[in-house]
């Protein structure tokens, strides 16, 4: 091997921190899609012993810390649902024009735009108005 394909143990050491966090990642989600299952099972009982009671009440705060963790889909989404950030992220992805000024309420009404553009004249009008003690319904 030359000098430029040898790699150094640090370069090693990353790539087998990275296989691990993948493999890490593929186990979490394997056992998530399980236990969604398991509880989607016990929630469709009309009837809940004890031992089902105690699963959920274990598992359903775990679900939501996963749930919580996930990426979330923004196509999916409705731009009341996202934050601040998720809908900058989701113009940048979609080349959605962004002003410096642009309030949450002017890049809502820019991502209801560019999915229906029929919209497209609420946001005209909102953009001629001064933003001061004006509301545009």
């Amino acid at each position: 091997m030359s000098e430029d394909k040898k790699l150094t143990q640090e370069e090693l050491k990353e790539e087998g921190k990275k296989e691990l966090l993948k493999e890490q990642q593929a186990v979490k989600k394997a056992e998530a899609g399980k236990r969604d299952e398991k509880i989607k099972e016990i929630q469709k009982k009309k009837k809940k012993t004890e031992e089902d009671k105690a699963f959920l009440k274990r598992e359903l705060p775990v679900r939501a810390k996963d749930n919580y963790n996930a990426p979330r889909d923004l196509n999916k989404m409705y731009p009341s649902q996202m934050t601040l950030i998720e809908m900058e992220k989701y113009c940048k992805d979609n080349e959605i024009e962004v002003k410096k000024e642009d309030t949450t309420v002017k890049l809502r009404l820019r991502i209801k735009a560019f999915r229906n553009p029929a919209q497209a004249e609420r946001l005209r009008l909102l953009e001629q108005r001064p933003i001061e003690n004006k509301i545009v319904r």
